[in-house]
């Protein structure tokens, strides 16, 4: 499964380094925003393809089918601001 992270993540970078590339040579806040746009490009495409296979995806799908889609997605977004909060003051002190 790692390999097929690295094999989209550096089909990305290789896309968006030839359009870096191209605009080097343009001015230097254009390959700044390209730099950007690489990292960002990148590290969405390897989060989304390794949490993809999540259970907490797998649990979500389940529960969407026997109640309201809703009230999932909101729980699942509630839980998810509730993790990053905690984990956020937990590093802070700890």
């Amino acid at each position: 499964m790692q390999n097929k992270v690295f094999c989209v993540a550096e089909l990305v970078a290789f896309a968006v380094n030839r359009n870096c590339l191209c605009v080097q040579n343009v001015t230097s806040a254009a390959v700044i925003d390209a730099s950007f746009v690489h990292a960002f490009i990148a590290s969405l495409s390897v989060i989304i393809v390794s949490e993809l296979g999540d259970k907490t995806f797998f649990i979500a799908a389940i529960l969407a089918m026997r109640h309201s889609r809703l009230m999932v997605f909101t729980g699942a977004i509630a839980a998810l601001g509730l993790m990053t909060v905690l984990s956020g003051n937990y590093s802070r002190y700890y």
